[in-house]
């Protein structure tokens, strides 16, 4: 009988639990043959995993965990041959080096399917990225987080202030600067 009790109540906590904290998701898809370049501002986003395929189609879905959960979401346009993706949250996140944003744990995650041989362009404040797949040309600004691209076909332009890269290709010439 007390196992019964003890089980209800930890299945009650956990549920509770699962209530308080769960994640928001955002998802989008657009099928366009004349997008050519991606832009993607993703500020405040820890991590974004990017794949190519074979087809004509952009899969974008991001996942996000925190108290401001519902104010963090992605705003994008198409304009002439450029899918333009950019991160929006709170005001009172903004500058992300302040009191209210030390109070706060937030984390958002971006998945990223793209057609082969497009061009990819990354400017964040704190990204990792892991990838894979060929790109006309791929390139990643971040400050302080890592690049690990795997069977990657393409030409890229990696810089980090405090990051890790890692390449794994066939053939490149790579050129590495500090």
């Amino acid at each position: 009988m007390i196992f019964k009790q003890i089980f209800l109540f930890l299945l009650l906590v956990f549920l509770s639990i699962q209530k308080a904290y769960p994640q928001f998701k955002t998802a989008f898809e657009i099928n366009n043959n004349g997008i050519k370049v991606v832009w993607f501002q993703a500020n405040q986003v820890s991590k974004i995993e990017i794949k190519t395929h074979k087809s004509a189609y952009f899969k974008f879905n991001s996942s996000a965990e925190s108290t401001y959960k519902t104010e963090l979401y992605f705003d994008y346009r198409i304009q002439n041959d450029s899918l333009i993706i950019k991160s929006i949250y709170p005001k009172a996140l903004e500058f992300g080096d302040n009191k209210m944003t030390s109070m706060q744990s937030f984390s958002v995650s971006v998945t990223f399917d793209l057609p082969q041989q497009s061009q990819l362009i990354i400017e964040s404040d704190l990204a990792s990225v892991e990838g894979q797949g060929e790109f006309e040309y791929f390139q990643l600004n971040t400050k302080s987080g890592h690049c690990n691209l795997k069977a990657f076909v393409g030409h890229a332009d990696i810089n980090t202030f405090n990051g890790n890269i890692k390449i794994n290709t066939k053939r490149a010439d790579i050129k590495a600067f500090s």
